[in-house]
């Protein structure tokens, strides 16, 4: 365990630096269960320097089992002591994003100064390779090419070149191996200039490890390895071509399944480098940043939020259907009073209930040859009652067969831009209703079981025709259900057409066990 802080020497470059730093209360456990409290004076040489009751006491880092910060700094007051306090309570990253910080203020041609901070960088650098922090490696080591000269580029790809063939070498079927050749092969991929010696020494460690990758099935190494193999040596470009368009495909594809967004544009702008036409490329990337818009506009924000990201994906899509679908968004996303408009519209328009209004269906699927007698379902809307946030509606739902009929209450609630029925959680009907929007909710069963529920609009042009007539520009909904249990799932499908002027005119369930819950509407009266 160490806490590094940079080196003092740093502070003549900064004039507010000048006075002594604070020291910070610490308390170090010692083998044999030995303790230390006292004031954390500095780090240096592997050694804390910490004062006790007055007596300076010098601690090898090799003895230190853990530090605890006893008197925490909430406010640092310079940058070389947010570095200090970062370092000392194991925010690596927080302190090297501060060396940055430092590094682009100190002029290149202060050569010396400039070395004290990229020591603590190789340090920072060292302790994440130790702590196998593959992510903030990769992040940190690329927001470092902004404020490194030429030179110290070339300083750190040779430290990342020298810990990948270590590893190779030493340690075999290192699962952290991939991880930083991806970062190494990043870094070949940005660095403005690479050394006679790099690109001499490079591409066999490179091939090597991108084979390693392709026989682990770790198609996004591979294919960043095998990019960067050919940004060291361009001769090599097409005849790796099509196996870096397959690799980039396959992982823009899995990263697509997997819901890694960013990863997964990162494979298609690949393949585009490679092929600029290429029709699949183009499709994964639509459908994933139209899944993207989609579940960022469900998740709510301000207005002109909203209205930017369906422009930005208006600047990319070209499914006819993706755009007309994010056309018709925008509009309703132009202000909150037009939105307002076209919820009150729709719900008019899908969800007429009025009291006096009624609903009759025929259940099931029609059977010339069944000998039972039809099911019908009658819904009575009774009272329509405003309240503060939308409506309370009231009724029953009568089931008949033959001359016997049963009778249940019927309730309904429409908040805001939404309609529930009494008994779910999840909403009815989510407005505006527009073609690709859907809802989600879910939770636990009784015992270990649980249940995720999806209502998606994948029409809004279903023609059907049902005993009560014929239904043009209908609203469809898919309800999907998905059940585990017992480390068994199932899942269910239904879906339900809504039409102008009549509100539900069909369900239709997909799986034949369920189709006995069929519904078609045979009668609508208004009054």
């Amino acid at each position: 365990m160490r806490n590094i802080v940079v080196a003092l020497a740093l502070s003549a470059f900064f004039p507010i630096h000048a006075s002594p730093l604070s020291a910070q209360e610490v308390e170090l456990t010692l083998p044999d269960d030995q303790s230390v409290r006292g004031s954390l004076e500095g780090f240096q040489g592997g050694k804390y320097r910490i004062r006790v009751e007055g007596k300076l006491r010098v601690i090898s880092e090799d003895d230190v089992i853990t530090l605890t910060i006893l008197d925490r700094r909430t406010r640092p007051t310079s940058g070389l002591e947010e570095i200090e306090a970062a370092f000392g309570e194991g925010r690596t990253s927080d302190a090297m994003r501060a060396i940055h910080r430092m590094l682009d203020r100190i002029p290149f041609k202060n050569r010396e100064l400039r070395m004290l901070a990229l020591e603590q960088h190789r340090e920072g650098i060292s302790r994440l390779i130790t702590g196998r922090n593959g992510k903030e490696l990769r992040e940190l080591t690329l927001a470092a090419l902004e404020v490194f000269s030429t030179e110290e580029e070339g300083s750190l790809l040779q430290d990342l070149q020298r810990e990948v063939r270590r590893r190779r070498t030493e340690t075999g079927d290192d699962s952290f191996l991939l991880e930083l050749a991806e970062t190494l092969a990043l870094l070949v991929h940005r660095m403005s200039v690479l050394s006679a010696s790099a690109q001499a020494s490079l591409p066999p460690l490179l091939e090597e490890t991108a084979e390693t990758a392709r026989k682990k099935e770790n198609r996004s190494a591979a294919w960043k390895l095998l990019r960067a193999l050919v940004r060291v040596d361009a001769s090599r470009g097409p005849a790796l071509r099509e196996l870096r368009l397959k690799l980039a495909l396959e992982d823009a594809r899995q990263k697509q399944v997997a819901g890694d967004v960013a990863g997964a544009i990162a494979a298609t702008d690949e393949v585009l480098q490679l092929h600029p036409n290429h029709p699949s490329a183009f499709e994964i990337r639509e459908e994933i940043l139209f899944d993207k818009l989609q579940a960022d506009l469900n998740r709510g924000g301000s207005a002109s939020d909203r209205e930017n990201m369906v422009h930005e994906f208006l600047r990319v899509a070209q499914k006819r259907e993706n755009r007309e679908w994010a056309t018709a968004q925008l509009k309703a996303e132009t202000s909150t009073q037009s939105l307002g408009a076209v919820v009150f519209e729709q719900m008019r328009k899908y969800y007429p209930v009025r009291p006096g209004a009624t609903w009759r269906y025929r259940t099931g699927e029609p059977d010339a040859e069944s000998r039972e007698e039809e099911v019908f379902q009658v819904i009575r809307i009774r009272d329509v009652t405003e309240t503060e946030n939308g409506r309370r509606i009231t009724g029953v739902v009568e089931t008949e067969q033959g001359n016997s009929s049963v009778t249940r209450p019927f309730r309904v609630r429409v908040d805001g831009d939404s309609i529930f029925l009494s008994h779910t959680e999840g909403a009815l009907l989510k407005f505006p209703l527009q073609r690709g929007s859907w809802w989600e909710w879910g939770g636990t069963l009784s015992g270990t079981g649980t249940q995720k529920h999806i209502r998606k609009v994948t029409s809004d042009s279903r023609t059907v025709t049902t005993p009560h007539g014929t239904f043009h520009n209908c609203i469809e909904i898919t309800f999907s259900t998905e059940l585990t249990r017992g480390g068994k799932s199932r899942r269910l499908e239904s879906k339900e057409i809504y039409a102008p002027a009549f509100g539900l005119v069909k369900v239709e369930y997909l799986d034949p066990e369920f189709r006995r819950h069929n519904l078609e509407l045979v009668e609508y009266r208004d009054r």
